[in-house]
């Protein structure tokens, strides 16, 4: 049989065509059967939501019902047990029985809720434990719900659980919730002769309180199942004109909540304007705090970096005793120290503020990254590792502010030199390419672990190598570091396998090379420079 689609749609208007023919000829069948089709349609549409709610309703009913008895116990347990005992009473199971005692807090939850249940209660609820006591009557699971409750609650922050068995008429709602020890019933417990566990703790779960609501009928009347043949008319008359109120109830509370989440919405967003703005004025007052106070202790510090400088050299005589000169080097030291954190939080506070301004010079990275080396004279005093710079000796210069790449390289050094652990080696090796300038930092140390990588980009981040504890500085380094490679177009990469060490890159854009002053490369002598 062929396929053709101009076959297929003239079979498709015929059948049409016969459709509509059929409803004109029977117009009265064709109205009853779209009548009974959107009775259907609402009354399905009213059952899902009178279920939600009727489940809802049993839910919050259980959990209620849970909660008050739980508030019972635990004040009775903490308030009346202790007072009592202190009076001379005892706490008893069997408390109708000995003189001068009264329930356990258990027994008290038990009884309390036998007596609610047969006050009429549409609640029912069952105290159970996975190590029952021997003189209590169904003190274990009584059944696959109450035995799957045990074995989910294993610790004191597990979920309640939820089972419905639910019908058109009715049925019921189960829920169960965990029983936690708290301060004193461990003990009590443990000091109970016939406990059948004796190693309580507090925070343990030491049962389930489940609580059963019966869910009422959908179709009041029905449930009986005495349906009167003159009741049909009028139920499903009823049924229609329920429906239909019932879809437009539904509508109005749902356009109210609608406005009502607007409204809110509208509020949120001003106060969240309003926080803004606060968040703003503030960092903006930490911002010139931070500028104040780098002022005020960047002059006193470079003194006294300089004076001791000097006096460790005796530049201007001999200061005796040999410790004295051991103090001074310890005293510049620490001021550099002290200096270079100082920067890197006036650094972050610029990045922070957006207020970073580069001035842009032609740089020789060979005689910079020497200098860079230098500075890292205090840290290789105390992390003793050789830094080797491998660098081409026809190199080309780069346009950049200076000041920004001095951090970002003595970042990145002082990084692989602080956690690149014993007897590590250290190479700072600089290549370029078509693509620009890369700058290595290679260490074959301790390494990074992977879940690490990203987590010390952040500010304030540091390594989470536990031997690396004592190391000095507030995790500031490597974000400085990254923030000012992107104000200069440039990335940095963090590269690390654990045990065998790690390359941290600086790669820089082609536009920051300026050029080559030698034949000896020529893709770059041809790339375009920085105006």
């Amino acid at each position: 049989m062929s396929n053709n689609p101009s076959r297929l749609s003239a079979a498709r208007l015929i059948m049409s065509t016969r459709v509509l023919q059929h409803m004109a000829a029977r117009p009265l069948a064709s109205a009853a059967l779209f009548l009974i089709t959107g009775v259907v349609l609402t009354g399905i549409l009213t059952w899902q939501v009178l279920d939600n709610l009727r489940t809802r309703t049993a839910v919050e009913t259980a959990r209620s019902y849970a909660a008050s008895l739980g508030i019972v116990r635990d004040y009775y347990t903490k308030e009346v047990v202790p007072k009592a005992r202190e009076a001379g009473a005892t706490v008893s199971h069997d408390y109708r029985n000995v003189p001068g005692a009264i329930p356990m807090p258990t027994t008290l939850s038990i009884e309390l809720g036998q007596l609610i249940d047969r006050a009429g209660s549409p609640a029912r609820m069952h105290f159970y434990s996975a190590w029952p006591y021997p003189y209590r009557e169904n003190g274990g699971a009584r059944d696959a719900f109450e035995q799957r409750a045990i074995d989910t609650f294993k610790t004191s922050d597990s979920a309640p659980i939820v089972q419905v068995n639910g019908s058109l008429t009715g049925g019921a709602l189960r829920y169960a919730e965990p029983v936690v020890m708290r301060t004193g019933c461990a003990s009590c417990h443990n000091e109970d002769p016939l406990s059948p566990k004796r190693d309580w703790k507090d925070g343990d779960v030491g049962g389930v309180q489940a609580v059963t609501v019966a869910l009422p009928s959908l179709l009041p009347g029905f449930g009986s199942g005495a349906i009167r043949p003159d009741m049909v008319t009028s139920v499903t008359m009823g049924g229609l004109i329920t429906g239909l109120i019932g879809v437009t109830f539904l509508l109005f509370v749902l356009l109210r909540r609608l406005n009502r989440s607007l409204q809110l919405a509208a509020s949120r967003n001003v106060k969240l304007t309003i926080a803004r703005e606060a968040a703003e004025q503030a960092n903006a007052g930490k911002n010139r705090i931070m500028s104040n106070i780098s002022h005020e202790l960047r002059t006193p510090l470079n003194a006294i970096i300089g004076f001791s400088e000097m006096i460790s050299q005796e530049a201007l005589g001999s200061v005796g005793n040999p410790r004295y000169r051991d103090y001074a080097t310890d005293i510049r030291d620490s001021g550099e120290r002290l200096l270079s954190i100082i920067e890197n939080m006036v650094s972050f506070a610029e990045i922070d503020s957006g207020q970073v301004s580069l001035t842009d010079v032609e740089i020789d990275l060979a005689r910079e990254l020497e200098r860079v080396r230098s500075m890292m004279a205090p840290l290789s005093s105390e992390h003793p590792h050789p830094i080797s710079i491998v660098i081409p000796p026809v190199f080309p210069t780069l346009r950049m502010d200076r000041r920004a790449l001095r951090s970002i390289l003595a970042n990145l050094l002082a990084n692989a030199v602080q956690y690149s652990g014993e007897g590590a080696e250290i190479w700072v090796i600089a290549s370029h390419h078509a693509d620009g300038v890369t700058v290595e930092v290679r260490d074959n140390g301790v390494g990074i672990a992977p879940g690490d990588l990203k987590r010390i980009m952040q500010p304030f981040e540091r390594a989470g190598d536990p031997s690396f504890a004592n190391v000095e500085g507030i995790g500031l380094g490597l974000s400085i570091a990254q923030e000012m490679a992107a104000l200069h177009g440039a990335g940095i990469t963090l590269d690390s396998t654990p045990l065998k060490g790690t390359v941290a890159s600086l790669n820089v854009p082609l536009a920051r090379v300026v050029a080559i002053s030698s034949d000896d490369a020529p893709d770059l002598a041809r790339a375009s420079t920085l105006a």
